[in-house]
Parts: C-alpha cells; structure tokens; sequence
C-alpha cells in the first residue's frame, strides 16, 4: 500500500509537471498576472473570448454532472479546439491568460482522471484531491475571465 502511494506522488508529480503555483508569473503559471491590454476589445475579439467562456462553462457543467472519463476526454478534445482558435485573436492580458489557465487545469484533470483505476484508495484520495484541486483553480480563473468580459462591455 505504501508503495503504490509513493507511485502515485511520483506520477502525480509527472503528470502535473512539478509545477507550483506560488511561482511568479511565467509560462507554466497561468495564475500569474499578464500585462493588461489598455482599451476595449474589437467586436471580434470579444465574441472570441465569449466562444471560449462558453466553451470553458460548458466543461465545467460536465465536470459537476460526473461525466465519464471517455466522455470528458472528448470534450477536452473540442474544448482545446475552440480556445485554441478563439484566444488566439485575443491579445496578450489577464483575459486571455485566465482563458488558456483554465483550459490548462481542466487538461490536468483530464490526465489525472485517467490514473485513477487500478489503485487502492488511499492513492485514489490522492488523486482525488488533486482534482478537486485543479478544478478549483479552473472555476476560479473562468470567474475571472468573466469579471474581465464585463469590464469590456
């Protein structure tokens, strides 16, 4: 038991890239504060961001309903699609980091979610939280993100 929970940590560890969110801002912490862009959005720019928050919301709803691993992987799958080409008419500010964050976490909990079969559960716990964990932060940077969106309107 003690050793699938130290596999477990290590994959864990794998998984999430030893990243730490207590870091300053850099690529691999979406958290951090990006310059922000002064002015409005285009129209264009703002229906793209409004595609990505949909898109986001929309996993978010999966994600609270207990949808299946095959079936969140899916949605992943799209959702990443959408962002992808939506921010990348977005310039380069908190809006569209707080966008890519989420995105990021719930491709995070996505990858988690696949290790979870097969352990005991204890190490299944871990996982667990660390879902939760991930999950937070991607409501909490799609809360953000929309903060954001009505200052622009």
């Amino acid at each position: 038991m003690k050793r699938t929970t130290i596999a477990m940590a290590t994959l864990l560890c794998l998984v999430c890239g030893g990243v730490s969110w207590s870091k300053p801002a850099s690529k691999k912490n979406p958290t951090a504060a990006a310059k922000t862009v002064k002015g409005k959005l285009t129209a264009k720019q703002l229906v793209a961001a409004q595609a990505s928050l949909k898109s986001l919301r929309k996993l978010q709803s999966a994600l609270k309903s207990g949808v299946n691993i095959l079936d969140f992987s899916r949605r992943i799958t799209d959702a990443q699609i959408e962002i992808d080409e939506a921010t990348s008419a977005l310039p380069k500010s908190d809006l569209k980091a707080n966008l890519e964050g989420a995105m990021e976490q719930y491709v995070l909990v996505r990858d988690l979610s696949t290790i979870i079969e097969g352990h005991d559960a204890e190490a299944n716990e871990i996982v667990m939280k660390e879902i939760r964990f991930h999950s937070g932060i991607a409501a909490n940077l799609i809360e953000s993100a929309a903060k954001l969106m009505e200052k622009q309107k």
